[in-house]
């Protein structure tokens, strides 16, 4: 990943990849039939690694509202890693946007198992009567929007402050906390 990370996908090729393996190309070609199929085992393993990671902060805790923050927590802070923000610029957006076209069905599967592992909380804390919302599927989605919205800020940025994620899952936790203000029927 530190070549593609490096120069982006496009940029990369099996020669430098293969150098900084330290195996000649041929032995690339015999594992993998292109550039895009080693780039989605790449991506795959990463993801495996970050749900993994996720899953052990997880068991951790025991309360609806601590798995939660967790996962908002964990999810923000590895997107704001993955996207390079300590380096931030334009030039770090460009690599993401070729990352997810170039692992589209990876990135996808990525969505689908976060968004699963998200759903699992809310309906654990709306069956605890922890949580309250209308839709459960509709407000994962709703998060998810957030965390994307909220690390793509920080492409430009150099200056991420780690309060922000603190802030950002308060915000979230404490608003399906409240309990729902009653209609008038």
């Amino acid at each position: 990943m530190e070549v593609f990370g490096r120069f982006g996908f496009k940029k990369a090729s099996v020669e430098d990849i293969a150098r900084q393996a330290g195996v000649g190309k041929g032995s690339v070609y015999l594992h993998f039939e292109s550039k895009e199929a080693l780039f989605e085992a790449v991506l795959r393993q990463n993801i495996e690694h970050d749900l993994a990671v996720l899953g052990g902060h997880l068991a951790g805790e025991r309360s609806p509202e601590g798995k939660l923050r967790v996962y908002l927590d964990q999810r923000l802070e590895r997107r704001l890693q993955k996207m390079g923000w300590a380096t931030g610029g334009l030039e770090a957006a460009e690599k993401m946007i070729e990352f997810v076209g170039a692992g589209a069905k990876v990135v996808e599967e990525l969505r689908g198992r976060a968004l699963g592992i998200l759903c699992n909380i809310l309906r654990e804390g709306r069956d605890a009567g922890v949580f309250h919302m209308e839709n459960l599927e509709m407000t994962a989605e709703a998060i998810h929007g957030v965390i994307v919205t909220a690390s793509a800020r920080f492409f430009t940025e150099k200056d991420y402050n780690p309060q922000v994620s603190y802030t950002l899952s308060e915000l979230i936790v404490r608003g399906l906390m409240a309990a729902p203000t009653p209609t008038n029927t």
